[in-house]
């Protein structure tokens, strides 16, 4: 009977701690972001090059490009959040996407009514976060990005606080959604 009971106990326990989330570290501007791993479809090198853009789209759309066949418009989340582009020169002369240390990617993101590349400064690897662990995103009020934040995690192995980024919301956002038809094919 004892047995019973310890297993019991082991599987409350286990069904009380939930398993952790993988987030994708993300710089942008000063800013760092976790995203949640399992809500990209992947993860790409951004190249402006490859990206034709849109006349009459916001400022924050680069434009669109095409990933296998299905084209994708690409949001400049440094542009859509107001904060300042990169504007460091590359070898070609022309402005860089990425940060002075990083290479710039685009997140893609894909829900029912869009599918959406996200250009980001860098990356920076990957955090698991248990849900208990995330705090209300008060302290992050004069961040751009609070409407789209889950909450913050303080990351306590590089003792630094991580915002949590729902990129889910942002693409479903009455501000993107709004100009969608303006660069759907």
């Amino acid at each position: 009977m004892n047995n019973n009971t310890s297993s019991g106990s082991q599987s409350a326990t286990n069904q009380a701690t939930p398993p952790a989330i993988q987030y994708i570290l993300v710089t942008l501007a000063d800013h760092r972001y976790g995203v949640r791993l399992d809500t990209l479809q992947e993860v790409l090198r951004y190249s402006q090059l490859a990206v034709a853009p849109m006349l009459n789209s916001p400022e924050w759309l680069d434009g669109i490009t095409s990933l296998r066949g299905t084209i994708l418009s690409v949001v400049n989340l440094r542009a859509f959040l107001g904060l300042p582009r990169q504007t460091e020169p590359t070898k070609s002369g022309s402005p860089a996407t990425s940060s002075r240390r990083g290479v710039a990617r685009m997140l893609v993101v894909a829900n029912p009514e869009l599918t959406v590349g996200i250009v980001v400064d860098d990356l920076e690897g990957v955090l698991s976060v248990q849900p208990k662990q995330v705090k209300t995103p008060s302290a992050y009020r004069g961040d751009p990005a609070l409407p789209y934040l889950d909450g913050v995690h303080i990351d306590l192995e590089n003792k630094r606080k991580v915002a949590l980024l729902n990129l889910q919301r942002l693409v479903a956002s009455p501000q993107m959604l709004r100009f969608e038809p303006a660069y759907t094919l």
